[in-house]
């Protein structure tokens, strides 16, 4: 049974001073790490800035379910030609990257293509990456599978797997009281027969799930763009940390400030209205609207209860109009709860 994957993480910051200047391949030697997006780049922070270096450690083998294989290939070590297995980070590992760099998947560009062919199942994802300038860079990729060349492909596997001898079935040994794997010879018809079998089994695990795999795997291709991760990588550069930078606000230095303070908690205001919408009104204070209205000689006639959604629609407009700060659908969340109030 294969281990739950434990991808390790760790996070180092670096405050600026105005006279930091960071060079990512001397603070992390490319002979012990994997540098990610940026590579090579030499960084200077302010006091309003600091850098947050990400380290994260994956695990070589494919059992843990951080890589996974893509093939072999044969290379060259002094006088001896070696085969060696290509790995290639999994969905989990390309998550843990996305977090790390703090990569925004893209709502209004991800979405599945509808292709003329009812064969393929093809899906776009969108995300940006923000740069250590401040600027956005954002990544569309696309990943579209043939359902009948991946049943091709399960096929061709198992067949090649009967041939040379390697396909098997379980059978139960009394003696040992456990299953075991018995090898069949290519040809008979018990082979024939469990080779058979085995495709079907195979063909509906692949299609079971295929949609969210496509999904996935557009996203993963965003995250290799925009990281610089490569196809492939070998066991052993797989042993090095990955590091990824990012470069975020010392609020630190803000705090010292009062006129910085008073930004934090604006800006801290302005998130929680955001969030959360204007807070609505009590029971209490309903009644004692009511009572003013009576009083008044405002109250609504029967019947124009539309009417006065309408006009708590239009207030709560003009309510969020006069802060900019606040989300456009806070207003409309407000209607919407009054009017269920109302009811």
């Amino acid at each position: 049974m294969a281990e739950k994957p434990n991808v390790e993480r760790k996070t180092e910051e670096v405050k600026g001073d105005n006279e930091s200047n960071i060079r990512l391949a001397d603070k992390f030697p490319p002979e012990k790490y994997n540098l990610l997006y940026p590579s090579d780049t030499q960084i200077k922070l302010s006091k309003l800035q600091k850098a947050i270096f990400e380290v994260v450690k994956i695990n070589p083998d494919p059992q843990r379910g951080e890589v996974y294989s893509v093939g072999k290939i044969e290379l060259q070590e002094g006088e001896r030609k070696v085969w060696k297995e290509k790995l290639a980070p999994s969905k989990v590992a390309k998550d843990m990257f996305a977090a790390c760099a703090s990569i925004m998947p893209v709502p209004a560009g991800t979405h599945r293509i509808y292709t003329p062919d009812p064969n393929e199942i093809s899906y776009q994802a969108a995300a940006v990456l923000i740069k250590l300038d401040g600027q956005p860079m954002p990544s569309v990729r696309t990943k579209t599978v043939d359902v009948k060349l991946l049943e091709e492909e399960i096929k061709i596997k198992l067949e090649k797997r009967a041939h040379d001898g390697k396909l098997s079935k379980q059978e139960w040994d009394k003696q040992a009281k456990k299953y075991k794997d018995v090898y069949l010879k290519y040809g008979t018809p018990e082979c024939k027969e469990e080779l058979e079998y085995q495709i079907k089994v195979k063909t509906f695990e692949a299609k079971k799930f295929i949609r969210e795999k496509v999904e996935s795997g557009a996203f993963g291709r965003c995250v290799a763009h925009l990281l610089g991760l490569k196809s492939w990588y070998l066991a052993e550069e797989l042993a090095k940390p990955f590091v990824i930078v990012r470069i975020v606000r010392n609020d630190d230095f803000i705090l010292e400030d009062p006129d910085g303070r008073k930004m934090l908690m604006q800006e801290a205001i302005t998130g929680s209205k955001s969030l959360f919408g204007f807070s609505m009104p009590s029971q209490r204070q309903l009644k004692a609207a009511t009572v003013d209205q009576v009083e008044t000689g405002e109250v609504q006639s029967p019947g124009n209860e539309d009417d006065a959604e309408r006009e708590v629609e239009s207030v709560a407009s003009e309510v969020v109009s006069d802060h900019e700060d606040t989300e456009p659908h806070a207003g409309e969340q407000i209607s919407l709860d009054v009017s269920e109030q109302k009811k």
